[in-house]
């Protein structure tokens, strides 16, 4: 078993909006990102159900080093339902 020294913060919008969004997002229909929007919430919604699965082995609650997940990093308030 591993004994890790440091906790982490998971900070998935970090390389989402590093401009790594991917290049098809903005081909779905009614696409506008970082939105209340339908298009938009499905696709995070998808995206973090995955980066959970994949994460899950190393949270905390798991005897692993992740102690926090950050899922925003910065604030736009053009849509304030989205906030």
């Amino acid at each position: 078993m591993f004994k890790y020294i440091h906790n982490l913060i998971l900070r998935e919008y970090r390389f989402l909006f590093a401009g790594a969004l991917p290049h098809w997002i903005n081909e779905i229909p009614d696409m506008k990102v970082r939105s209340s929007t339908p298009a938009w919430k499905n696709e995070m919604s998808r995206f973090f159900k995955d980066i959970v699965e994949l994460a899950k082995p190393y949270l905390a609650d798991n005897g692993g080093p992740i102690i926090l997940s950050q899922v925003e990093n910065e604030f736009f308030w053009v849509d304030p339902d989205y906030m």
